[in-house]
């Protein structure tokens, strides 16, 4: 697995070649992408630049935590330490989802521009045959399914409020039908 954010700087060209190599010292012929899956982050939205919007600030959070880790190769040592302290923190650029979006690590636009960009990944590595896509963690459900929110909560104004969450439903115990929950479970 090979994360679509090591795009930046053409990482995941090095890390398919070198996979490829590593097989071909094997003596296994290997197309490009063989045996690997590529994963990437992305948002769907009415446009590319509503898809970026929409999709910023759960990047951010996303960057903050996994670049702690040293996950997010486009950080430098500089920027890790100031993104702990809040009083470097204005003092460095860190990558943004435009950044990631141009490098091709984060997938952003209608479905059609998303299945677009599959398909040159697609044509770059003819091996490829697993493709994993996720929004950033902590991206909240309603974003996730595309439903609007109201604008007391930050959502669109053009857009009507969001429906309310499906009601909550439990197994009823031994029966294998799924019953709506009500009150607290009683335990016998």
């Amino acid at each position: 697995m090979i994360g679509g954010g090591s795009a930046e700087g053409g990482a995941v060209e090095r890390h398919m070649l070198g996979f490829q190599a590593a097989y071909a010292r094997r003596g296994i012929k290997l197309e490009l992408g063989e045996r690997l899956a590529l994963g990437y982050q992305f948002h769907i939205a009415s446009s590319r630049e509503q898809a970026i919007r929409e999709a910023a600030p759960h990047y951010e959070e996303n960057m903050k935590m996994f670049g702690e880790l040293r996950l997010v190769r486009a950080l430098t040592d500089e920027q890790i330490a100031a993104m702990r302290d809040p009083r470097l923190a204005g003092t460095v650029k860190l990558p943004t989802i435009e950044d990631a979006v141009k490098a091709g690590g984060f997938l952003a636009g209608r479905p059609e521009d998303i299945i677009e960009q599959l398909k040159a990944v697609e044509k770059r590595y003819p091996g490829l045959d697993r493709v994993i896509c996720a929004t950033p963690l902590g991206t909240p459900l309603d974003v996730q399914l595309g439903r609007p929110r109201p604008v007391r909560e930050g959502g669109d104004p053009g857009l009507p409020a969001a429906p309310g969450p499906p009601p909550r439903r439990s197994r009823a115990r031994g029966s294998g039908r799924v019953r709506p929950r009500s009150g607290p479970r009683r335990r016998p």
